[in-house]
C-alpha cells in the first residue's frame, strides 16, 4: 500500500495523506476504528484513500455556516 504526505497546507493549517491500493474491506476497517474522528475526513475513491486533517480555520467557517444556517 504505498503513501503519500503531501507538504501541509500553510494557509489552510491542512495536511493530507494518501494510501494507494486500498481495498472495500481495507476502507471499511480503517474508518470503523475511527468511531470519533473530529478533525480527520477520510475520502475513498477507486482504490486511493485519502486522510486529510482540518484546521481550525477550518471549522471556524463551519461553526459560521451553522449559524446562517439556524438563523
Amino acid at each position: 500500500m504505498p503513501a503519500t504526505l503531501a507538504e501541509p497546507d500553510l494557509f489552510t493549517g491542512e495536511q493530507s495523506l494518501v494510501l494507494e491500493g486500498v481495498g472495500w474491506d481495507q476502507y471499511v476497517t480503517i474508518n470503523d476504528a475511527f468511531p470519533d474522528r473530529r478533525g480527520l475526513r477520510m475520502i475513498y475513491n477507486d482504490g486511493s484513500l485519502t486522510l486529510l486533517t482540518l484546521s481550525r480555520r477550518h471549522d471556524w467557517f463551519a461553526d459560521q455556516l451553522d449559524t446562517i444556517v439556524k438563523a
